[in-house]
């Protein structure tokens, strides 16, 4: 019988990312879920790191684990979600063992919770002018975040889709496209605006960028999820300054992924293409878009992006979180 450390590597590196083609960042939350289990279950039953199996994952355990971080203010997406690691974890130790069978069907029992789904902010036409506006263009790296913004909106592109656009994927042609790598790793081809095209031009011969990553930070290394964070967050928050309506929205990147499907719906676009540009799997996930409800008339998406790009003038600071290196944290895991 394999111990629980090293099911858990398995799981952590090679299961996941390998078998079920998990992203670095999705691996990433499995083992924080879990790792936070640990750490309950040792508390509560006064047992050291190294003595817990998988036996100690009982539904009592768990059971009061998912309670006590709603006593402690988390969400019920989020105690749904550390559940549902909890539970995929359990899943790979009894296909490997059938002996863990009887406690995967303990955990089994444990049910996710009801949420309420909160209406999604998305940006108007006039307060993505805004964001864009407060980019200053005179700071030696304006034109890299006004870039990056605009590459974000008008792919829109999720995060970590957007980190991971690499020169290669770019094609400018007689249909100006960039190939994303979406979740499971499967590759989609997303048009793009002219005006897109010439700033992504421009952004490549101002820094110098024949290959590689698109993105890079400060040193020249491929952005973070972390790094387009602090971007979006610091430009939305200059932006509040000018606009009477965004300081009423909460702002994430995923905001503009968001906002050129509304836009793209509002401009009459058939929801199975809207399915298709933004890689959903099922038409059912793209139905969401169909109850966000507008008094703004906007114009075609290409039409638009002639009005919405201007000059700007306001400093920002640059900061950079790297990603933690996930065997280091695995590594920790075990050790510490």
């Amino acid at each position: 019988m394999k111990g629980f450390y090293k099911l858990l590597e398995e799981f952590l590196l090679v299961y996941l990312p390998k078998e079920r083609g998990y992203s670095k960042n999705t691996v990433l939350s499995y083992y924080t879920g879990i790792k936070l289990a640990i750490a309950f279950i040792c508390q509560h039953t006064h047992k050291k790191q190294e003595e817990i199996t998988v036996f100690d994952f009982t539904r009592e355990s768990i059971g009061e684990f998912l309670l006590t971080l709603e006593k402690d203010g988390k969400s019920i997406t989020t105690r749904n979600q550390r559940l549902a690691v909890i539970t995929s974890y359990i899943t790979y130790c009894s296909m490997i063992d059938s002996v863990y069978q009887n406690t995967l069907n303990e955990i089994k029992k444990i049910k996710s919770k009801k949420t309420v789904k909160n209406k999604m902010d998305f940006l108007t036409i006039e307060e993505y002018k805004d964001v864009i506006s407060v980019v200053d263009l005179k700071n030696r790296n304006g034109l890299r975040y006004y870039t990056l913004i605009n590459v974000l909106y008008d792919t829109a592109a999720r995060v970590q889709e957007l980190i991971d656009i690499d020169i290669i994927d770019i094609n400018f042609g007689s249909r100006n496209s960039i190939r994303l790598k979406g979740k499971g790793n499967k590759y989609r081809l997303v048009y793009i605006s002219d005006h897109t095209v010439k700033l992504i031009d421009d952004y490549r011969n101002k820094y110098n960028i024949k290959a590689g990553r698109l993105f890079l930070n400060k040193q020249d290394k491929p952005l973070t999820r972390f790094g387009v964070e602090y971007i979006i967050s610091k430009h939305y928050e200059l932006a509040c300054k000018v606009s009477l309506t965004l300081k009423n929205k909460h702002v994430t990147p995923h905001t503009f992924r968001h906002s050129k499907a509304c836009h793209l719906l509002i401009n009459g676009v058939a929801l199975t293409i809207i399915q298709k540009f933004l890689g959903h799997a099922s038409v059912q996930t793209t139905e969401m878009y169909v109850d966000i409800t507008s008094d703004v008339v906007f114009n075609a998406v290409q039409e638009a992006s002639d009005m919405v790009y201007g000059d700007i003038n306001t400093e920002i600071k640059q900061k950079w979180v790297e990603e933690p290196d996930l065997l280091n944290q695995i590594k920790q895991l075990f050790y510490s």
